[in-house]
């Protein structure tokens, strides 16, 4: 009789080790505010915007959520900029991994330049996007690699 049918246990060796490198891991993605997403990015098509009253791209993405929310981190990073915008209100700007992730609109601002933040960390809460102030409570983020705009929804989960 052939050692698998004598029920004779058959010792696992654990495959050898590569040589080659570990693929690097995905870095840890966060949805900033709880929501659904109300107005997608854009790219070029244009978009009439209600509250200025004209045809523009839209460069980010609006997530629903009530003023006052809490605005997290979607990845670790520096902050590289804490500033007031006539059109977006108070802006965190985040550079993490060579990405610019844009939050405006915030109010309470709790981070500041030069900061480290980690994936999920507050940034502030969702205050007025005075660019968008007809449309319900909503946190606008961009995101923007090699300077140019990219759909926020990529780098996020």
């Amino acid at each position: 009789p052939s050692s698998s049918q004598s029920g004779a246990q058959q010792q696992q060796t654990a495959p050898p080790a590569s040589s080659e490198p570990a693929a690097p891991s995905e870095p840890v993605s966060v949805q900033p505010v709880s929501g659904q997403i109300t107005a997608i990015f854009s790219g070029d098509e244009l978009v009439y915007s209600e509250t200025l009253g004209d045809w523009r791209t839209h460069n980010g993405v609006d997530i629903a959520c009530e003023a006052g929310a809490t605005v997290k981190a979607c990845r670790g990073g520096t902050v590289t900029a804490v500033y007031e915008d006539g059109l977006w209100g108070k802006v965190v700007e985040l550079e993490a991994d060579g990405v610019v992730f844009r939050y405006t609109g915030l109010a309470d601002v709790s981070v500041k330049t030069d900061a480290q933040v980690a994936a999920g960390d507050s940034l502030g809460k969702v205050g007025e996007t005075y660019a968008e102030a007809l449309d319900q409570s909503h946190l606008h983020l961009e995101v923007l690699k090699g300077g140019a705009y990219v759909d926020p929804q990529n780098y996020f989960g």
